[in-house]
């Protein structure tokens, strides 16, 4: 179909982009705007930055399909789900491993992300649900030179995502099939947020009692003669509180990171006894977790909340 039908389409069903406005956990809009394009009233207009991102979608996919390979199947591939009132249109579907994949990509300022947005999570699992794919990535252009590539966990009978599912049939049967108008106002949907983040498993919210054990650590590290065997101590609890997870959250807020790192080292024994013109053959690899407080972050929190 042609532009003009697309959108034709698009106007009568929830998209991918849609969902996590119309459930309160995206920065970018609002339900009421929504509402306003579901009835073919907005004029909104492409923007410069929209043409750009654009522009520079396949050259992050190509960088992307470099990291992980695989080859591209469709691009924008637009598709209504057998229900007929969801839709989606992602970015790519790539072929890997004898699977379809979904391929979204995006572009920020920020250097990095702890973890990927929720309203992006959400957005790719729609995707999924639509077209009937349980894998995708999301390839990441950070400022203007690096492209980082994150592998989603697709679970689309988690609790969190058919209560989503759930939730904005109900806002489409209410505000786009009876065309009742919605509020203007926006609420923020912290309880799913909090969901999605839990199902991920890559981050964990921190009690308050944490949080004051990491704000010692912090004033520890700048005194001049740290006290090592209570930092220890205090590091270790923190470890023990983040368990599995990568990302320790406060408030919505990354207040520590606790990551594997893989470090390669050269093995002196092997090298000398072996052939040592061909060095490269002969590093072992070992993988450990990077433990980094934000510190500047914690200290600050003793300001807010004392």
């Amino acid at each position: 179909m042609n532009r003009t039908e697309w959108l034709e389409v698009r106007r009568k069903t929830i998209g991918a982009s849609d969902a996590p406005i119309i459930l309160g956990i995206s920065p970018w809009s609002s339900p009421h705007d929504i509402w306003i394009s579901k009835m073919g009233m907005d004029a909104t207009e492409e923007t410069q930055a929209m043409r750009l991102g654009h522009y520079l979608q396949s050259g992050v996919a190509m960088e992307a399909l470099h990291q992980i390979g695989g080859s591209i199947l469709s691009e924008e591939d637009f598709a209504v789900h057998p229900n007929g009132w969801a839709s989606a249109t992602p970015d790519y579907v790539i072929r890997q491993d004898d699977d379809n994949v979904i391929l979204e990509i995006k572009c920020t300022h920020e250097k990095s992300w702890d973890t990927v947005p929720e309203h992006y999570l959400l957005q790719v699992h729609w995707q999924c649900w639509v077209h009937g794919i349980d894998r995708a990535y999301i390839a990441v252009l950070h400022g203007s030179s690096q492209v980082k590539v994150y592998e989603l966990q697709i679970d689309l009978f988690s609790d969190w995502f058919i209560d989503s599912v759930a939730h904005v049939k109900a806002w489409f049967d209410n505000h786009v099939s009876l065309a009742e108008e919605p509020a203007v106002t926006v609420k923020r949907n912290d309880a799913l947020k909090a969901a999605i983040r839990a199902a991920s498993g890559t981050s964990v919210d921190l009690s308050e009692e944490i949080i004051d054990k990491m704000r010692r650590i912090a004033q520890i590290k700048r005194e001049t003669t740290p006290a090592t065997d209570e930092l220890s101590a205090l590091e270790r609890e923190v470890k023990e509180a983040i368990g599995t997870a990568e990302v320790g959250l406060y408030q919505g807020k990354t207040v520590v990171t606790y990551k594997e790192t893989i470090s390669k080292r050269f093995d002196t024994k092997k090298f000398q006894a072996d052939r040592p013109d061909i060095a490269k053959d002969y590093l072992s690899e070992t993988v450990s977790r990077r433990f980094l407080l934000k510190e500047d972050l914690i200290l600050s929190l003793t300001e807010v909340t004392a």
